[in-house]
């Protein structure tokens, strides 16, 4: 063969390729097209800039630009499909078959796409892969055959022959078929962990989690994420995004990858930790005993990583230590279910009283909360009617109630109840409107002194010098040398005065004055009234014993 012939038709081929079969498009409205010069050509015509429908007009320019073949020119067809579909290894033929063809023409196989590369020049070899072959009869049949096919064989192939005005060609699509591969998961940047592909991530929590399934096959893989904690897919493609991640939305996930020419579904599994700072809950803040008791503190801690614990009192870390049941000590005893506990065999009050801390600490901080373990008294719990018999006094009647004031094994004494009350109510105005008037203020009420009587199961102290129809507001607190105890509150009213024709209502002296603490005497109305039923044998004893002698005297 001529070799000058050749080497013209092998630049008209490298022109060709890249001008009139580049892979490249263009999209005009709603028509793509090949993004060549007769494109170029079209689109530069006044014409295209005055009409409104640009895609119609660029298809019709495109048809009576293009100088028609020679009749009689030689044609190319394949008995094959457009797109043959192999897998990595396998063998394929592409058909193509010329008619009328006369002598000097020349017929190739190239590949035009992803990049330009020419194989044979009628059964002339031009490419070194002996992996092709050409199988021709040196006359109208011209295949090619490639054996043991790669992915770097996937592409557009040509078989063209020389006419003019432009050579004439059929293109065939090999797909080399690859079954599905997850290469593994990255993480972009900006995540927290540096590494890739692990099978364990750690996060912090309010992080940005970004991953990214990274995929191999042909077909090129869809990929989907699943999360077993949502228990849905949660991604439509290769990227996993949880932009300021919190604790519960870690748990495992799994990257899916399919292309439909996988036997089974190719996934990769991975766990997500979200860590965050330790959070530490006091079962029981305050903790009322008395010397002796058995006492637990606990804490319920919540961490991840794991956190460690520390039991504080007096800025002073405690130490477990042996114990018995005779032992004072206090001992840390760590429990499963995410719980510390600190263990008081026997309370002492000099030892044992004062303000814990069960401090909890991981990688990302410190958390602490606190207890105190103190020897006041509860409130004590009053059990007299809101609504008073009397007009001027209140019988005011209260319990230490059931086990309040008394530990498990110790007792908490009590000193002493302060007693704190006041009156209000509304008169009249001179303007015809009322006020609220109090007979002693809020914030000064009158107090009493009571002594406790650990004899009595029911305390009672009577308020005396009271006004008829008024509301009085009452606190009640027992007292000891560990302080003062808690509150009760109490409302109660006193009975409703006869009203009288000449007296102003509510007209008593309310002006407020100094008030001090006094301490009164307990009454005991209570042992009076157990005394009653043996007062009343007594007299039941005497009337027989009278009602005897009249009767003798009377029989006489």
């Amino acid at each position: 063969m001529d070799t000058s012939r050749i080497a013209m038709f092998l630049f008209g081929t490298i022109l060709w390729t890249a001008n009139i079969v580049s892979p490249e498009s263009v999209v005009v409205g709603t028509v793509s097209v090949p993004d060549d010069t007769l494109t170029k050509k079209c689109m530069s015509r006044p014409e295209m800039a005055n009409t409104h429908m640009p895609g119609w007009f660029l298809i019709e320019c495109r048809k009576t630009t293009t100088t028609a073949v020679v009749p009689g020119s030689p044609t190319v067809e394949t008995s094959g499909p457009a797109l043959i579909s192999k897998h990595e290894g396998d063998e394929v033929v592409l058909s193509c078959t010329v008619t009328n063809r006369g002598s000097g023409t020349i017929v190739s196989w190239l590949r035009i796409r992803p990049r330009t590369m020419t194989f044979f020049f009628n059964s002339q070899r031009v490419h070194m892969d002996k992996r092709f072959r050409i199988e021709t009869d040196s006359n109208t049949t011209y295949n090619l055959r490639i054996t043991r096919i790669t992915r770097d064989d996937e592409g557009v192939y040509a078989c063209q022959v020389n006419t003019l005005p432009a050579p004439t060609y059929i293109n065939i699509t090999l797909q080399v078929v690859v079954a599905p591969t997850i290469l593994g998961i990255a993480q972009e940047f900006g995540s927290t962990p540096p590494s890739i592909d692990n099978a364990v991530l750690s996060y912090n929590e309010s992080d940005n989690v970004i991953l990214s399934c990274e995929t191999d096959g042909s077909p090129k893989p869809f990929v989907t994420w699943y999360s077993f904690t949502a228990r849905q897919v949660i991604s439509y493609n290769s990227t996993l995004k949880i932009l300021n991640v919190q604790r519960d939305q870690g748990g495992l996930f799994k990257c899916v990858a399919d292309n439909g020419y996988a036997e089974t579904l190719v996934e990769k599994w991975i766990e997500i930790i979200v860590q965050y700072k330790p959070e530490i809950i006091a079962v029981e803040r305050d903790i009322r005993c008395g010397e002796g008791d058995y006492r637990q503190l606990q804490c319920n801690v919540n961490a991840r990583p794991q956190a460690t614990n520390t039991w504080i009192k007096d800025d002073e870390i405690l130490k477990g230590v042996g114990i018995t049941k005779r032992s004072m000590t206090t001992v840390p005893v760590e429990c499963p279910g995410n719980t510390t506990r600190l263990v008081i065999v026997s309370v002492q009050p000099d030892t044992d009283y004062g303000v814990y801390k069960c401090q909890a600490t991981n990688i990302l901080g410190t958390t602490e909360d606190v207890i105190e373990v103190s020897g006041r008294l509860r409130a004590p719990k009053i059990v007299s009617g809101p609504v008073g018999v009397r007009r001027h006094s209140y019988k005011l009647q209260w319990v230490v109630g059931n086990r309040l004031q008394q530990g498990m094994a110790g007792f908490t004494p009590i000193d002493d109840y302060i007693l704190s009350y006041y009156g209000w109510w509304y008169q009249e105005r001179e303007d015809g409107g009322t006020e609220k008037v109090f007979s002693h203020s809020r914030d000064s009420p009158l107090e009493v002194a009571i002594p406790h009587d650990p004899d009595l199961s029911r305390q009672v102290y009577i308020l005396r010098d009271l006004r008829a129809n008024v509301t009085y507001e009452v606190t009640l607190k027992g007292v000891n040398k560990y302080g003062d105890g808690d509150n009760a509150s109490f409302t109660f009213y006193t009975s409703l005065e006869k009203p009288s024709s000449t007296a102003q209502v509510n007209s008593w002296e309310t002006t407020p004055y100094p008030v001090t603490r006094k301490t009164v005497k307990p009454q005991r109305s209570l042992r009076w009234a157990n005394a009653g039923p043996a007062l009343f044998t007594v007299f039941r004893q005497t009337s027989i014993l009278t009602a005897s002698i009249l009767l003798t005297i009377v029989l006489m």
